[in-house]
């Protein structure tokens, strides 16, 4: 247990190694130290590297990056590695670490000595809430597994299933208890005593409930619960798309629940001991390595990473770039899907603004020089052609730069471009190793009068004809700049302070349209949509933006709409294979919009792969059994 609460901020951690859990609940600081770290395997899921495994990749809008470490969760291939299984056994354990906390919790809280009841209901129905999380996250992505609301407090080797809809009737026991504490704590004027930002209140708590009563097909409740949220907690769409993704701006009033980073220096290491691992020397869990094991819950935000690619490196040589702060650090782990791309007009939404798609020279050392003579230079020659031709250079021009810092240097386009109107750079390569001397141009167009790279969206989604896939390496696409960070001291970091959003205002909308849609009422799902569309659309003309989307009025809405519009608005923000599983689209959609996984994709992929470590820690783990399918 190794958080503790301070007025600041709540998730602080501070190693307490001669307590017992019991001696916790004999005081307002020990309640507020465990139930702090009932909040802490949220920061296993969201903002980290395995949420999105779980959430984004293999979905029609996010497939493989280049340097992917778990290309199964991409593509739905049956050769999982050993990265994968570690991936999905780490966060099945941190999962049901954070259940147990919240049993434990519950099994005692009632019975706790301190003399405080608005406090001891107001952790009560955080951790109530936090239990039924947890539990949708579980059962959602396995199934009917293990469901025990007791804490467990020695090892046990057996475990039996549990329907789904048990699971369901825990969750909404669980959701329902919060409400009521937190009604409660309203009608008696508490309701904001012992609160932090970040923790579980009675907004958070509807905003869920809405999205959970769309699991149960309640569309009724789905609907009003959404605009409880709407009408009565003073949210509010912030109209400027690049104000409300501001750094300076992530607290706001469209974040209905955000999930709290720390920008403690102290806090961005992973440093977690594996539980299922005991080092032989020490009798204690081995630490996760950083690199080579699944770091979970310490360390920041790495959506400042994940969707990043290496321009530096385009080409290997680089192009007027080197790797800054500014722009970031690619690990190249997702890779947008072309359909998720075309999705947008940029014309008119205001949310492709998301994305980077130009990048201005930082590097005087690596801009490229105009060569007279190109024989005179050592290694290999260069030589630009325009249309087939040697570019032939004024004199003047001998060796000088092509562009300037502060200049562009690289333009991903998500338009198909002119070839013909651009030049392309020949190496004339020497003879290596017995391979004669030839001629290779590189794979850029370069625009004549500005030198800038420019690589258009059939160069970046190439098929190659021979295995149905993309033909290039995955390696430069326009990236998500929703989690950017130009504060972090150094490249080296991979963590940012920036909190991660579970709900905002937005996800009620989309509830809501939903909703309505599925009680026949198809222009107020159409109103809904239009409201979010007047805050997103290039100046306010929100059905002028949805007509561009095909959307003229409730006739043409459908659930396929809902979920494209979905799409621009909440992509990466660990949401989509749910609602994609939800909705009956996973399959149908992954086939048509994501290639890779198109190739395995099938009906049973609705549910992972139960983490082989776990099963072969059950005595009766035939009886438990495996996923169909896997």
């Amino acid at each position: 247990m190794l958080l503790s609460q301070s007025c600041e901020e709540f998730l602080k951690e501070n190693p307490l190694s001669i307590e017992t859990p019991e001696t916790f609940m004999q005081t307002e600081s020990g309640i507020n130290s465990l139930v702090g770290s009932a909040y802490l395997d949220l920061r296993v899921w969201y903002g980290r590297e395995n949420g999105w495994d779980f959430t984004e990749a293999g979905t029609d809008i996010y497939g493989r990056g280049y340097d992917n470490r778990s290309a199964g969760f991409c593509t739905y291939s049956s050769a999982l590695s050993g990265e994968e299984q570690e991936r999905m056994g780490a966060i099945w354990y941190e999962l049901y670490v954070g259940v147990n906390t919240c049993n434990f919790i519950l099994s005692q809280i009632d019975d706790s000595p301190v003399d405080n009841t608005p406090f001891l209901l107001k952790r009560k129905a955080e951790v109530s809430f936090l239990r039924a999380h947890y539990y949708w996250q579980i059962v959602e992505t396995w199934g009917g597994v293990y469901l025990s609301t007791e804490p467990t407090t020695e090892a046990t080797h057996e475990a039996q299933r549990s329907t789904v809809e048990e699971f369901y009737e825990v969750i909404f026991n669980d959701l329902n208890t919060a409400l009521t504490i937190f009604e409660q704590l309203e009608t008696e004027g508490t309701q904001n005593l012992y609160h932090d930002y970040g923790r579980i209140d009675k907004a958070i708590t509807e905003a869920f409930l809405a999205r959970m009563y769309l699991y149960k097909e309640d569309y009724v409740n789905a609907e009003a619960y959404a605009n409880r949220v709407i009408d009565n907690y003073g949210f509010s769409f912030i109209s400027s798309w690049e104000e409300l993704w501001g750094l300076e701006n992530y607290v706001n009033s469209e974040v209905i629940w955000p999930i709290v980073y720390s920008g403690n220096p102290t806090y961005m290491t992973p440093a977690i001991r594996n539980q299922a691992s005991i080092d032989n020397n020490t009798g204690l869990p081995v630490l996760w390595e950083t690199y080579g094991g699944i770091p979970q819950r310490e360390g920041g935000n790495q959506g400042l990473v994940m969707f990043q690619i290496r321009y530096e490196e385009i080409p290997s040589s680089g192009w007027g770039m080197t790797r800054d702060v500014e722009n970031g650090r690619g690990f190249l782990r997702w890779m947008p899907t072309r359909f998720f791309i075309e999705l947008f007009d940029e014309t008119i939404d205001q949310r492709w603004g998301s994305f980077q798609n130009v990048w201005i020279s930082n590097d005087e050392a690596s801009i490229p020089q105009y060569r007279l003579d190109p024989a005179s230079e050592t290694g290999y020659q260069t030589e630009l052609y325009y249309n087939g031709t040697l570019v032939e250079w004024p004199e003047s021009l001998d060796l000088t730069p092509m562009f300037s810092v502060g200049d562009t240097a690289i333009v991903l386009t998500r338009h198909p471009i002119d070839t013909t109107k651009y030049m392309r750079l020949r190496y004339n390569l020497p003879e290596v190793a017995g391979q004669p001397s030839r001629d290779y141009y590189m794979p850029y167009y370069i625009q004549p009068e500005r030198k800038y790279i420019i690589i258009d969206i059939n160069q970046m989604y190439e098929i190659n004809p021979s295995t149905g896939i993309y033909a290039q390496s995955r390696v430069y696409f326009p990236i998500n700049g929703k989690y950017r960070d130009n504060t972090i001291s150094s490249t080296d970091i991979s963590g940012s302070k920036r909190d991660i959003w579970a709900l905002r205002l937005a996800n009620m909308y989309f509830i809501a349209a939903e909703a309505a849609l599925k009680q026949g009422d198809a222009d107020g799902a159409y109103d809904y949509i239009l409201i979010l569309a007047n805050n997103r659309a290039i100046g306010g003309d929100g059905s002028g933006m949805l007509s561009t989307y095909g959307v003229n009025s409730g006739a043409d809405v459908d659930i396929d709409f809902i979920l494209d519009e979905s799409a621009r608005e909440l992509a990466t923000e660990h949401i989509r294979w749910f609602e994609l599983k939800r909705t009956g689209k996973l399959v149908e959609r992954a086939r048509a919009h994501n290639l890779e996984a198109a190739r395995n994709i099938e009906e049973f992929h609705n549910l992972r792969f139960i983490p082989q470590a776990m099963l072969d820690a059950l005595y009766n783990s035939e009886e438990f059994g495996q996923n169909p399918g896997y």
